[in-house]
């Protein structure tokens, strides 16, 4: 985010024009902002900027503290491809490789056998507090929750994330979403059965906010849905002798935690068929049949949010 004044026909101090621009960006995708300051202006004749007042502008782009510092500092600190990729090529390995495998088709190299995208904005209508969120990252998708809705033994999680708002859960194979920079070698392991890990993400803004509006589905809880959800959610949590969820290292975001999972990865099983279980055990109409990559969840979506708008 910068160069406020290239286009502005207002101008300082307000460059009111390029705060529309901004903010509508930072509605869109703060996951890809960062800001930069173009100093010294070599392409400005005559007075230049002031640096100060157009930095002060952050304040009326990002008015969320939390989005400002992840436009400042957490952005700008992934020196690695954009995280949603990261997120797809670790959490999709298992979709990757089944492509792979049955030579049907291939979705690092055909377009049209990547998942499907959501449309621009999903579930404005759905109070923050009833709704249960699905985050798509390429090929790979995510549920998130209310931390103030969580029920049951899940309640535990709290003391974990005693400053979030939302936690949002992500599923995949322990060692290939685990490593820092996963290699071929690790995509292919992920190709045998073995054990799973679920990364909990603390939010303290919203996941349309966090993600961007462009990747999220706020789908309707049915009734007791958000406990039957939770239920699902904790029996994926392994624990020692019946206690807390057994912590295995640090997250890729921000003060996220990966937990040992009692499920297994396999190639018939992945993240994307964990996510349409979750979605099915918290009651709403999604079939888990056959689920392998995201578009296969994320397509049976938009008329569960039609009939809920009806």
């Amino acid at each position: 985010m910068s160069g406020a004044y290239a286009d502005s026909k207002v101008g300082p101090p307000t460059y009111a024009d390029s705060t529309a621009i901004a903010r509508a960006c930072v509605r869109a995708a703060p996951e890809r902002l960062v800001w930069g300051s173009d100093w010294p202006h070599p392409g400005v004749r005559g007075t230049k900027p002031d640096d100060a007042v157009r930095f002060e502008l952050l304040l009326e782009w990002a008015p969320e503290e939390a989005v400002r510092r992840r436009i400042l500092a957490e952005n700008p600190a992934i020196p690695r491809l954009p995280e949603e990729r990261v997120r797809a090529l670790r959490c999709g390995a298992g979709a990757l490789v089944t492509a792979v495998a049955s030579v049907a088709i291939s979705c690092g190299l055909i377009v049209g056998c990547t998942a499907t995208f959501p449309p621009q904005h999903h579930g404005e209508v759905v109070p923050q507090n009833q709704a249960i969120y699905v985050v798509s990252g390429g090929w790979h998708t995510e549920i998130g929750l209310p931390l103030a809705a969580l029920s049951g033994r899940l309640v535990a999680l709290k003391t974990d994330f005693p400053s979030a708002r939302w936690l949002v859960f992500g599923w995949g194979a322990h060692d290939y979403y685990m490593a820092q920079d996963p290699s071929i070698g690790d995509l292919l392991r992920a190709a045998a059965s073995g054990p799973a890990v679920m990364l909990v993400i603390p939010l303290q803004i919203s996941p349309e906010a966090f993600f961007g509006a462009a990747n999220v589905f706020a789908l309707p809880a049915p009734r007791d849905g958000i406990q039957r959800l939770s239920e699902f959610l904790w029996g994926h949590l392994a624990t020692d002798d019946g206690g807390p969820p057994r912590r295995v290292g640090a997250g890729p975001y921000r003060q996220s935690v990966f937990f040992a999972s009692t499920g297994t990865y396999n190639l018939g099983h992945t993240c994307n068929t964990w996510t349409a279980e979750a979605l099915r055990a918290a009651g709403l109409p999604v079939n888990a049949t056959g689920v392998v990559f995201a578009g296969q969840v994320l397509d049976q979506l938009p008329p569960i949010l039609a009939r809920s708008n009806s």
